[in-house]
């Protein structure tokens, strides 16, 4: 028996070994644990924080772009009480679907959905503002900012309003339709609160198809970053009213890079430049006192320069779009469709319209994000959809246009041909 036993104590040992062995794997290719899964994506999900001013009778709020392949939206929550207002506990006022739009504009326009001070804000209360960031599989709330909600064209707010930011002369970019003699007269700045804030001093040269923009670095101990900014229109554009390509907290950085490599931020030519098309460009320099915007200036951005629009729509007409099916089962009504097997997949949304025979993302919101390209069915009943022209439950007994928008890396979008089907 002795021999039997010793065989069988090996085996015992060489299954705890080999055990441990995967455990191990498991282990280091996710460092988080739970449930073994490995390869599991592990981006850290990113709360954002809010900024804001008071420009007239409306508040402006901003914020930084989120990029993790999981975002699903961004909630706007405003609070009376809570200082740490978050989405769903203080409800919200708009729901944001596109990564790119950071940017809200509080006017009493929309009434606010189920929070703590009734549908309206109230001229000169005080009310607390963040953003919560909705990911496929968890909500993550920002830091808060309080505002008093302006009376009528009142500007009462922690950062000075536009009006106070030091805009220096702005200087021409010589081209062959604005001589090298053209320049405009300086405008006297209107000095900031602190001696320390100064002006960037701004740039621009072209190099291999690309924009160069250069400022000198600032060093002062209320700094805290350079917006640069780009505007089709506004000859002194500054931040936040402009928008802004990037944020950057160094501040021994002072130059970056124009290609179309990165999408825009709320500005008034869309999310990237059009090749041979002029721009005022220029730099913001945040202070924990304020804002100071450098001088702008004028610049075509090259004819053979990087045109991310182009490309884009290049891929966008390369790639296929995909069918639904519906079928209903009981009180429920079973959406189905062919597996993406694109290398670039992100996702699918799932869209419903009430009346837009050819629903897509994100005009007309979407019921459902799906990252996991194997998952190709969903099943729909009495859901809530408040986005595009459903505000509510669907209903039993009505016809709805369904179908599925596609999303490939970069933001890529492709909708679906959409079935008009009722809900059982």
């Amino acid at each position: 028996m002795k021999p039997r036993l010793s065989r069988n104590i090996a085996i015992a040992i060489c299954a705890v070994i080999f055990c441990l062995g995967i455990v191990t794997y498991g282990y280091a290719q996710n460092a988080s644990w739970p449930g073994l899964k490995i390869g599991e994506d592990k981006t850290p999900y990113v709360a954002v924080a809010v900024n804001g001013e008071i420009s007239g009778d409306k508040i402006i709020l901003h914020w930084d772009q989120v990029d993790h392949p999981k975002f699903s939206g961004y909630k706007v929550v405003i609070s009376k009480s809570n200082p740490n207002p978050k989405y769903p506990d203080d409800g919200y006022l708009y729901y944001i679907t596109e990564r790119t739009m950071t940017s809200a504009v509080i006017n009493n326009s929309e009434a606010y959905k189920n929070g703590d001070f009734g549908e309206k804000l109230v001229p000169g209360e005080k009310y607390y503002f963040s953003i919560t960031v909705l990911y496929s599989d968890k909500t993550v709330p920002g830091d808060s900012l309080q505002l008093t909600y302006p009376i009528g064209t009142a500007v009462s707010s922690p950062e000075p309003a536009e009006e106070a930011i030091a805009t220096p002369a702005e200087t021409t970019q010589p081209t062959k339709e604005t001589p090298a003699t053209e320049t405009k007269p300086a405008v006297k700045p209107v000095v900031s609160s602190s001696s320390s804030s100064k002006a960037p001093q701004v740039t621009v040269s072209t190099d291999n198809n690309r924009l160069i923009v250069k400022w000198n670095p600032i060093y002062s101990e209320s700094f805290q970053g350079y917006k640069v900014i780009i505007s089709k229109n506004n000859s002194r554009p500054a931040y936040p009213s402009s928008g802004y390509l990037t944020y950057i907290t160094n501040q021994s950085t002072s130059q970056w890079v124009i290609d179309n490599s990165t999408a825009y931020h709320g500005g008034d030519f869309g999310s990237y430049l059009t090749p041979g098309q002029a721009y005022y460009v220029s730099v913001t320099a945040l202070y924990s006192d304020g804002r100071v915007a450098g001088n702008a200036v004028h610049v075509t951005y090259p004819a053979d320069g990087y045109d991310s629009l182009a490309e884009k729509e290049g891929v966008r007409q390369s790639l296929d779009p995909i069918a639904i099916s519906a079928t209903a089962s009981g009180s429920n009504l079973i959406l189905s469709w062919t597996a993406s097997e694109a290398a670039n997949f992100e996702g699918y949304k799932v869209v419903i319209s009430k009346s837009n025979p050819n629903p897509k993302y994100p005009n007309d919101g979407y019921l459902e994000w799906i990252t996991d390209r194997n998952r190709t069915s969903v099943t729909i009943n009495a859901d809530t959809y408040y986005q595009g022209d459903i505000q509510g439950n669907l209903v039993s007994g009505e016809y709805y246009y369904f179908s599925i928008s596609i999303i490939y890396d970069g933001w890529i979008i492709v909708p679906g041909p959409a079935q008009y089907v009722m809900i059982p």
